[in-house]
């Protein structure tokens, strides 16, 4: 997995990055589609489901209104615990 999941703060790309290396090896199942008995069909269900998150993500776009409202809180919970430490 990319670091940036790990550490928070993942790109669009990362995670569309991540999402397609973790379902490379299951391409097979996807063919079959579920047609090889319960694991395949289970395999089948699950990519699919993958592949609509990362469509999701795909298509997602920041609303910057909330994205500033966000920062402003963030900063506003520094200044409050360095004031804190004072």
């Amino acid at each position: 997995m990319h670091k940036s999941v790990y550490f928070g703060y993942p790109k669009k790309a990362d995670l569309l990055e991540w999402l397609d290396e973790t379902l490379e090896p299951y391409w097979g199942y996807y063919g079959l589609a579920g047609s090889d008995g319960v694991f395949s069909a289970e395999i089948f269900f699950y990519i699919k489901e993958l592949l609509a998150m990362q469509e999701t993500i795909r298509n997602w776009q920041v609303d910057d209104r909330k994205l500033r409202k966000w920062l402003r809180g963030l900063e506003a919970k520094k200044l409050a615990a360095q004031v804190g430490e004072d």
